[in-house]
C-alpha cells in the first residue's frame, strides 16, 4: 500500500507498506519508502524487522505490536482491552461503565 502527503506543495511518497498475513491476521509490516526522516514522521513508524511483529492470543486478540512497542494488552470478559503496557512502566489502563 502506498500513501502519499502534499508537503509544501510538493506530493511526496511517507510510505510503501509490504503486509505478511497469517491466518488472516497481519504479523509483519514493512515500510519500503526509503522516505527521508522529516516525511517519514507522517507515516507508518517501522520500528522492527522481525518474523513475527504482531502476536495474537487464541481467541484472536492482538497482545503484542512490537512497532509500537506494545508488549502486552490484556482483556477483559467481554473481550476489551482492559490494560495495554508499553516496556514495563508505561501502561494505560481503560474502565468501562454500563
Amino acid at each position: 500500500m502506498n500513501r502519499y502527503a502534499l508537503l509544501s506543495g510538493v506530493r511526496e511518497k511517507i510510505d510503501s507498506l509490504v503486509y505478511d498475513y497469517e491466518g488472516g491476521r497481519h504479523v509483519k509490516i514493512d515500510d519500503l519508502s526509503g522516505a527521508s526522516s522529516g516525511v517519514k514522521a507522517l507515516g507508518f513508524n517501522d520500528q522492527a524487522q522481525q518474523a513475527t511483529e504482531y502476536v495474537y492470543d487464541g481467541n484472536g486478540r492482538l497482545i503484542s505490536d512490537v512497532n509500537k512497542g506494545i508488549t502486552a494488552v490484556a482483556y477483559n470478559a467481554a473481550n476489551l482491552p482492559d490494560e495495554i503496557t508499553w516496556t514495563s512502566t508505561n501502561k494505560l489502563a481503560y474502565q468501562y461503565t454500563a
